[in-house]
């Protein structure tokens, strides 16, 4: 576990500087944009930027024309790689508390059939010793493997909800919008 949180604290640290030093060169490429931008609607539609400076405008410019998916795929990765072990654990232990419960079937109870009849009472085996193993860990793998699943879609849908959600408008919706 240790190496893995190792991992995890590298991975997405490298991931957070490259993203930061990407942030960094695409925000001064908007900077420069904007003024430009500025300059070409302070030609063109004067009335529309009239109430704003060249600092405001920037900001608006660069909310509307900054890359945002980065970002949001970098924060699903890291709550894939954080909540993964979470879950697992979560889902170990309910898996023990209900084996210990009795909300789970015993191997035995899952490898015999009682048949009942008017003349007599039979045991059926359906699987050998040997297999009764392999049969418990079925249920539990099938547990996990769509427990993981409903986990990373749940994460895919909110984080992507949460982008479009948040979506700028056009550059010229959010000039009007800052007024």
């Amino acid at each position: 576990m240790i190496g893995y949180i190792l991992f995890c604290i590298l991975f997405l640290g490298a991931c957070a500087g490259i993203y930061w030093y990407w942030f960094r060169k695409v925000s001064e490429d908007l900077a420069v944009g904007a003024q430009a931008e500025l300059a070409h609607l302070r030609k063109a539609d004067p009335a529309l930027v009239s109430d704003l400076d060249d600092d405001a405008f920037a900001r608006i410019y660069t909310r509307v024309n900054q890359p945002r998916f980065p970002l949001y795929a970098l924060v699903t990765v890291a709550i894939f790689l954080v909540g993964t072990p979470i879950v697992l654990i979560l889902m170990s232990a309910f898996s023990y508390y209900s084996l210990l419960w009795g909300w789970t079937p015993q191997p035995n109870e899952v490898a015999l059939d009682l048949y009942l009849t008017a003349d007599s009472t039979s045991l059926v085996r359906k699987a050998s010793p040997e297999q009764l193993a392999y049969m418990v860990q079925d249920y539990a793998g099938f547990y996990y493997f769509f427990g993981l699943l409903i986990f990373w879609i749940a994460i895919a849908y909110l984080t992507m909800s949460q982008y479009h959600r948040r979506a700028p408008g056009s550059l010229r919706e959010e000039v009007l919008r800052s007024r």
